[in-house]
């Protein structure tokens, strides 16, 4: 790479076209991976909890890279199609602020899962509107 300039973009298209593959491939991998390993666990679990638990964390995983390989699919075929244009650019800034939205959803999604485990659903009480009551247990629940 040395003695390139960054504006030619036509010395950078292999390393690119690396860096886009190989991003496209991790995130499918890990994806798979993830989807499979979190199946396989909710087959041998009998607990309803946990059932509960790992069907949100295998809908989380794959909401969260679905996006993200779109995005990166776009940015390869603009990058291959339009050779010597900035036009994948664009996917490829929006990519760093979906990977950025998928960080922060599965960190939202945490709360949720621990009311799942520990058994407790959001209320729908007016007094938890006011504060006195945060949460019901599944048994007070309607």
């Amino acid at each position: 790479m040395a003695g390139r300039h960054p504006a030619d973009k036509h010395s950078l298209t292999d390393p690119t076209t690396v860096w886009i593959v190989g991003g496209l491939i991790c995130d499918i991998l890990i994806t798979v991976t993830m989807t499979f390993i979190l199946v396989q666990a909710r087959a041998r679990s009998s607990f309803s909890t946990t059932l509960k638990a790992l069907n949100k964390l295998i809908s989380l995983s794959i909401e969260t890279a679905f996006p993200t390989v779109t995005i990166a699919t776009a940015a390869l075929i603009s990058f291959l199609k339009y050779p010597g244009t900035n036009f994948d650019l664009s996917f490829m800034f929006l990519l760093f602020i979906v990977y950025a939205n998928a960080l922060f959803g599965v960190l939202n999604r945490r709360a949720e899962l621990r009311r799942i485990v520990s058994g407790t659903i959001p209320s729908t009480d007016i007094r938890a509107a006011v504060g006195s009551n945060n949460h019901l247990s599944e048994a007070d629940s309607p």
